[in-house]
């Protein structure tokens, strides 16, 4: 046999053994595969499989969902916190997620695990099985919010930071005007507060500022710019402008049966040179005419403010002048406060209708 035989046969044989080891090498990779399958197909999770940054090598679904989800609901830190100003609310998980949702929420990203490792090729599943690499399959889980516990959360932090507004108020001290200031409230916005919470959870954001609204009192010290207090015993009529006393007239009140009535009430119309009718024809004033026309004789002088009542309904009580002066200082009149012409006049050019009128 010739040299040329003898290297025709060499090389047959070395391609037989090369084509023979390929052969067992494919051979060993369908196999791990196949084992690799079955591994997968037993319900067990592989080696490097994390959800939500738990490791879950070697466990089954169920068991998979059980531990994440304890991980996830873990109430050791809190998931969220509020903050209105300085304070701080922390908000756990428990509170925030809804359980139910976030175990489906973790079985589907099991089963996305799984789907990634049907992607891995041969060569990364032999790998995974036998050389002991993590195919890194890594799936995050979306937290799903309870609505009904983030409201109620809110709601409890809204009943620490909301502040009713308080409104301006007047009231006799001591039988003089005190004067309380208004002042603001604040709300928690509870729509807008639990939506940017819900929005924190999904992003995985730590910490939320509250909405914080401020409220508005409905009664303010301008409403009270002008009062007037009527001091019956002392016969006297100051007049408050923004809580001081600007100006003050002696005055004549109600006598016998006809007293000048006391408590709060409002400045109506104003009339200069007012006509006068008989409010007692049948009475008091049955000796007088009906109608008296504007003049030196008029019974309400030159002017004329009417008292209404809070709500609104005329008192027929009213501040008006007088041409006798000697009942100035006296409890002289049928019920209304009497002023003297010129202080009338006075009165009449300083206070706007819808002043408080304060008799005690």
């Amino acid at each position: 046999m010739g040299v040329r035989g003898r290297a025709s046969r060499v090389r047959t044989a070395v391609v037989a053994v090369i084509g023979g080891s390929i052969a067992v090498i494919v051979a060993m990779g369908v196999a791990v595969v196949a084992l690799a399958h079955q591994e997968f197909d037993s319900g067990r999770l592989l080696a490097g499989t994390t959800i939500a940054g738990v490791d879950v090598e070697g466990l089954a679904p169920t068991e998979a969902v059980d531990v994440v989800a304890a991980h996830l609901l873990d109430d050791e830190q809190p998931l969220v916190t509020v903050e209105v100003d300085d304070r701080q609310w922390p908000m756990h998980a428990t509170e925030a997620l809804d359980a139910d949702a976030l175990s489906r929420e973790v079985a589907d990203a099991i089963e996305t695990s799984h789907a990634r490792f049907r992607e891995l090729s041969p060569f990364g599943m032999v790998s995974a099985r036998w050389l002991g690499r993590s195919p890194g399959i890594a799936v995050d889980v979306r937290l799903p919010t309870d609505r009904d516990g983030v409201d109620a959360f809110v709601r409890d932090v809204a009943g620490e930071v909301d502040e009713a507004a308080v409104d301006a108020e007047i009231a006799v001290v001591d039988g003089w005007m005190e004067f309380r200031a208004e002042r603001t409230g604040r709300d928690l916005d509870r729509v807008a507060t639990s939506a940017r919470v819900r929005e924190a959870v999904k992003a995985g954001e730590a910490e939320v500022t509250g909405t914080v609204r401020t409220v508005q009192p409905q009664r303010t010290l301008d409403e009270y710019a002008d009062v007037l207090l009527v001091r019956q015993g002392d016969r006297r009529l100051y007049h408050y402008v923004d809580g001081e006393i600007e100006a003050e007239w002696p005055v004549a009140v109600g006598a016998g049966g006809s007293p000048t009535p006391t408590g709060r009430f409002v400045v109506g119309a104003k009339r200069a040179s007012p006509t006068w009718h008989n409010p007692a024809a049948d009475g008091w004033g049955e000796d007088m005419p009906e109608v008296i026309d504007p003049g030196p004789d008029n019974p309400l002088g030159l002017r004329a403010l009417n008292w209404l009542g809070e709500d609104g309904a005329d008192t027929l009580v009213r501040f008006h002048g007088t041409a006798d002066g000697g009942s100035i200082g006296q409890a002289a009149s049928r019920g209304c406060v009497r002023l003297s012409n010129e202080h009338v006049i006075e009165l009449f050019d300083r206070v706007p209708q819808g002043a408080t009128i304060i008799s005690i």
